[in-house]
């Protein structure tokens, strides 16, 4: 297992800075569809989806293979255009990628010439951050995810999990209000996966902002989730969006035992049922 995080003072003020902030309208998800062909040929993927989401949630996304899931990751990202409807970040339409949605994949996809902290200065670095100030944000980031003794490190000298630490780290750097996260975790084995879910719950209570995580394992998003989501396919939409009772009582000291309380097994057996009345 991980060490215990360690938040770096610049980093947990600045949360503290964010939240002491007035309200904002966060984001939302107005009558979202996604449509491939037309006529007879005409394949609907997506209908009608509407959320609302506050700028410090982590929201968790369930649901079977073909709901429309990463489809719909990629509207809010900005990579997809939507056949109707609009995604609205503070109140403005979102219709392309920008530094306001940062993106973590089922791979790292780091670049394999750069050392870890040179991977999480790049994003930086394209945004024409000063040589000095992004090697001091990469710096803090490199610390928040725990790899201060690996940044000089080349990928291929880090194991899958430090990759992907790797990665949200060079997403975090850039200050996004929103981290879209596409089964970060599937790839890593079953330890180092427990590892990386209780160090990113720790991450977020601790930069507070929107995390929103596309996920097929059910424990993982009762873990994680503030508020769970369900959709179900043909065409993909939500069918139940629920305030995730566990959330406020798991902690590091019981988050690798929750999994035996009646709570935690009666909501996991809620989901799955969920999950599987798509298929009925």
């Amino acid at each position: 297992m991980y060490a215990t995080t360690h938040i770096p003072k610049v980093i947990a003020a600045d949360a503290a800075v964010r939240n002491s902030s007035a309200a904002s309208p966060g984001i939302q998800l107005v009558d979202l569809s996604l449509s491939y062909g037309k006529g007879k040929s005409e394949f609907q993927v997506l209908h009608q989806i509407e959320l609302s989401l506050s700028l410090d949630e982590f929201i968790c996304i369930l649901g079977p293979s073909g709901c429309g899931k990463s489809s719909l990751l990629n509207i809010m990202a900005g990579y997809t255009k939507p056949s109707s409807g609009y995604v609205a970040i503070d109140g403005n339409v979102h219709t392309k990628p920008t530094s306001q949605v940062g993106v973590v994949f089922q791979h790292a996809n780091l670049f394999p010439w750069l050392s870890a902290a040179g991977n999480v200065e790049f994003g930086l670095r394209m945004a024409g951050v000063s040589k000095q100030k992004r090697k001091e944000i990469a710096a803090q980031y490199i610390e928040l995810v725990g790899l201060e003794a690996a940044a000089k490190r080349l990928p291929h000298q880090l194991s899958g999990g430090m990759k992907q630490r790797t990665a949200l780290a060079r997403t975090l750097a850039t200050e996004p209000r929103i981290v879209l996260m596409d089964e970060p975790f599937s790839a890593l084995d079953a330890l180092t996966r427990e590892a990386m879910q209780l160090h990113i719950r720790k991450i977020w209570q601790h930069t507070r902002r929107c995390f929103f995580l596309i996920t097929h394992d059910v424990d993982e998003a009762l873990l994680l989730g503030r508020r769970i989501i369900v959709m179900h396919p043909n065409p993909g939409r939500i069918v139940q969006d629920i305030a995730n009772p566990l959330f406020d009582s798991i902690n590091e000291s019981t988050f690798h035992d929750v999994r035996s309380s009646k709570a935690f097994i009666n909501m996991r057996y809620q989901l799955l049922s969920l999950i599987a009345a798509a298929n009925v």
